[in-house]
This record gives structure tokens, sequence and C-alpha cells, in this order.
């Protein structure tokens, strides 16, 4: 928890790994595809751990995921970010 803010995940965590690349972008979904790019090659069971991670926080909302990383874009637009870049890392199935 950072000073004034929200209790949420810490750097580590699948879902600030995939936010750290649009920590300073206002426009988060113009740079799915280089995240994508850039988590798609680790293993398998990575990939996998962060779509359960993401889907589970989008399904079931926890906490302001743009507070994570300290993000400058929206909340909602964090999401929708997330969002798609889980769909991507689907597309590509098992390795």
């Amino acid at each position: 928890m950072r000073n004034g803010g929200a209790l949420t995940y810490r750097w580590g965590h699948p879902i600030s790994l995939a936010l750290y690349g649009v920590m300073f972008s206002t426009r988060p979904l113009d740079s799915v595809q280089a995240v994508f790019d850039m988590l798609a090659r680790r293993k398998p069971a990575q990939v996998a751990a962060l779509i359960a991670e993401i889907e589970q926080e989008l399904e079931h909302p926890t906490q302001q995921v743009s507070e994570i990383i300290g993000a400058v874009a929206s909340d909602s637009e964090c999401r929708e970010f997330l969002a798609l870049l889980a769909r991507k890392l689907k597309e590509i199935g098992p390795q």
C-alpha cells in the first residue's frame, strides 16, 4: 500500500509484470503488441499463470490495477489493456 493509496499486488506479481510495459503510457492499448512480444517468450507455465491471474482480477476485481505500478493511464484503460493482452496470449496456446 502506498501512502494514501489502496492495497494492491506488489512488484513481481504477474499483473505487475504485464503492466510494467505501460507504466508511463497514457495510451496503454498502443503497447499491447510490444508487451505481448516480450511476455510470449516466457515459459508456457509462466504464460498460463499470467493469463490466469489477469482473468481472475478482471472477473473478480479486488483492486485498482493502475495503482499496482503507479500507471499514468486510468484503471479502466489498464484493465482494457490487460484483457486484450490475455486474449492475445491465449491465442498462442501451449508452446
